[in-house]
């Protein structure tokens, strides 16, 4: 088996996420743009496996450059990637939030994790 397993977001988490984001003003990918996105190497997808979750993608203004390219580290250190990490923090947390104010999804989350527990 490889050693990392197919990223499977939570459907309900990530549209919650989506329109956060949209509340922040910042417009999400697609769904299936998302899916499609190189993810790298992360056990993300081995969590999601077995617990709901999500691996939301915030963009930075790189001017067009791409991950390992020295003008996206440069973007990555700027005013732009600043206030990417910012406001995913704040996506994250009001996704939490929701999480909390709805009952059936909440006890679905910790039926999940329960599950996980006893196996």
């Amino acid at each position: 088996a490889p050693p990392y397993a197919e990223l499977k977001p939570d459907r309900w988490l990530a549209e919650v996420c989506r329109e956060e984001m949209r509340r922040l003003g910042r417009e999400p990918v697609a769904p299936e743009v998302e899916a499609a996105l190189p993810m790298g190497s992360t056990d993300m997808g081995n969590v999601t496996q077995v617990l709901p979750g999500i691996h939301p993608v915030v963009g930075v203004d790189a001017g067009g450059a791409t991950v390992h390219q020295r003008a996206f580290a440069a973007a990555a250190a700027g005013p732009s990637a600043d206030r990417a990490v910012v406001e995913a923090a704040i996506m994250l947390a009001r996704t939490v939030v929701r999480l909390a104010e709805s009952p059936a999804e909440r006890d679905r989350v910790l039926a999940a994790r329960e599950r996980r527990a006893d196996s």
